[in-house]
């Protein structure tokens, strides 16, 4: 019992520390500038030594992490690594912060609290994946672990944005409302059009940009509407 009750504390006082407000705003900003960073500089060497014109119409995102096209995979896979455990805290922050800096009044808290469990799930799920997808690129991919975890990144941040555009709208909780419903439409008409794509057999590459562009649109606005009130 004492190892356990010393493990609880020492538990706490490392989530205290990493989902803070100034941590959390500096892992934050270093997650963004080094996916975003080995992005571009992935897209540039592929542009300035690949050999098998890559391009967002023709290919998948996680392409820029195969060498097949980029001579460096290795950059891109990497920022994918680093980018999905950063996320990890920024997740438990987001949970802290719904659960206890805005707490509201409710006859409902069991709902509540289940959708706000499931948003942490969700958003660890999505980190697991971000990680997943550098550690297994797409052209290492057994038992194709890679589009499990591509499904695991999309699947579960996407989830975490309908669940909070739930949160903001059927419990009158004070966050932006506006992104709650940019959240909660964008889900639906992304889930909507994977379907129907998927019905017809079409191989929609560009909609894989689209639903990162989307997705990222609403990440970070939302991160920024919860971490500027601070």
């Amino acid at each position: 019992m004492a190892i356990f009750n010393q493990f609880k504390t020492s538990f706490l006082f490392v989530y205290k520390k990493i989902t803070g407000r100034k941590t959390t705003r500096l892992i934050t900003l270093s997650a963004i500038i080094i996916y975003w960073s080995a992005f571009f500089s992935s897209l540039i060497i592929i542009g300035l030594f690949g050999n098998n014109g890559y391009s967002p119409f023709n290919n998948l995102i996680s392409d820029l992490g195969s060498s097949k096209y980029s001579p460096i995979p290795f950059i891109f896979n990497f920022g994918c690594i680093l980018s999905g455990f950063l996320s990890i805290p920024i997740s438990f922050y987001i949970f802290r912060y719904i659960k206890y800096e805005l707490y509201i009044k409710t006859d409902h808290r069991k709902i509540f609290h289940f959708i706000l469990y499931l948003i942490l799930f969700s958003g660890i799920l999505g980190d697991v994946g971000f990680i997943g997808i550098g550690v297994y690129p797409i052209d290492h991919n057994p038992q194709y672990k890679h589009l499990l975890f591509a499904s695991f990144l999309f699947g579960g941040y996407y989830l975490s944005a309908f669940l909070i555009g739930i949160l903001v709208f059927f419990f009158k909780i004070n966050l932006n409302k506006i992104i709650g419903l940019y959240g909660f439409c964008i889900t639906i008409i992304i889930f909507i059009s994977m379907i129907i794509i998927v019905s017809v057999d079409s191989q929609f590459v560009f909609g894989e940009w689209i639903a990162q562009i989307s997705l990222n649109i609403w990440l970070y606005t939302f991160l920024y509407s919860i971490m500027k009130r601070n």
